[in-house]
């Protein structure tokens, strides 16, 4: 039945989140069965997109890369790039504006991963705008310009992303004096 259904799905969903971080051989063949169910959930609804949908395809395209399978990134990251097209967006808006970064970030990183620096650095300072929108872009700005040796404006990020952070968050305004108490 549908709760059955549902259930197997976010077990094999998590399943496959973990065999993944574990870089387990049967993780993408576990991550396609997860597909393969949401797509039949989206077959159910009459729907040729749903949030979940949208969001696996992002999952499996940053999983790829995360496998260095430059080529099979590429491939999801172009189906995530429609499915953000696909949901309607008055009721989805949110969800799309809080994902969208991650389009052109993976763009970059698989870029990078091909040997396509100079497209890499193109696509980067084309998307820079859209990727400073939200903390979660701004960290990955900010560890794509670390990895890129590029460390003052790393620094001067990870200082932007940190004033995001509410004073009473005991992640927040760490220096040198109080990190010791976020590690204890």
């Amino acid at each position: 039945g549908k709760l059955t259904d549902n259930y197997e799905l976010g077990l094999l969903w998590s399943i496959a989140g973990c065999q993944s971080a574990l870089q387990l051989p049967e993780a993408t063949q576990t991550s396609m069965r997860v597909y393969e169910l949401l797509e039949k959930q989206a077959k159910d609804r009459g729907v040729e997109m749903t949030p979940n949908l949208m969001v696996y395809r992002m999952v499996l395209c940053e999983s790829y890369i995360g496998q260095e399978n430059y080529d099979e990134a590429e491939v999801w990251n172009q189906r995530f790039g429609k499915a953000l097209t696909q949901l309607d967006s008055t009721t989805y808006d949110n969800l799309i504006h809080e994902n969208a970064w991650h389009y052109p970030m993976n763009e970059i990183l698989i870029l990078k991963g091909q040997g396509k620096d100079s497209l890499a650095d193109a696509v980067f300072r084309q998307s820079y705008d859209q990727l400073m929108e939200l903390p979660e872009g701004m960290q990955e700005v900010a560890l794509y310009l670390l990895e890129n040796e590029r460390y003052a404006e790393a620094a001067d990020i990870f200082a932007l992303i940190d004033t995001t952070i509410p004073a009473d968050n005991k992640y927040g305004h760490l220096n040198l004096e109080n990190i010791e108490y976020s590690i204890i």
